[in-house]
């Protein structure tokens, strides 16, 4: 579990789509994208990549989701074994409307100047 949490932040990832009403967002690597399928009632998530079809467990792809998407801590992911309860957001938007957070990758816009621009 540690080297996929690991990989999930240090590894180029990208949210291409976030359907909050079906519960699934898609991720792109450098190579491929996936789904991923959060089923917090069940507490059944799934992700189409080969590591977890291969391993039924926690892939870098779900972590992302659990890190960037959910905003969850990693000692939660650790504590509920890779599958903790997970709501799906919309990338956070200040009161003026002007987005706090990247809509791909969910870091936070740094400022400089009077432009923002994402990590």
């Amino acid at each position: 579990m540690e080297r996929r949490l690991g990989r999930a932040q240090s590894q180029p990832l990208f949210v291409l789509n976030v359907n909050i009403d079906d519960h699934k967002v898609h991720i792109a690597g450098l190579t491929s994208s996936y789904w991923i399928h959060i089923d917090s009632r069940r507490r059944r998530h799934t992700c189409t990549c080969p590591d977890f079809k291969r391993r039924n467990d926690l892939c870098k792809h779900l972590a992302y989701v659990y890190i960037r998407v959910c905003h969850l801590p990693l000692n939660y992911i650790r504590e509920y074994r890779g599958f903790p309860p997970c709501k799906l957001s919309a990338p956070q938007k200040s009161p003026i409307r002007e987005e706090v957070e990247c809509p791909i990758c969910y870091d936070e816009f740094l400022q400089s100047h009077s432009r923002r621009f994402c990590r």
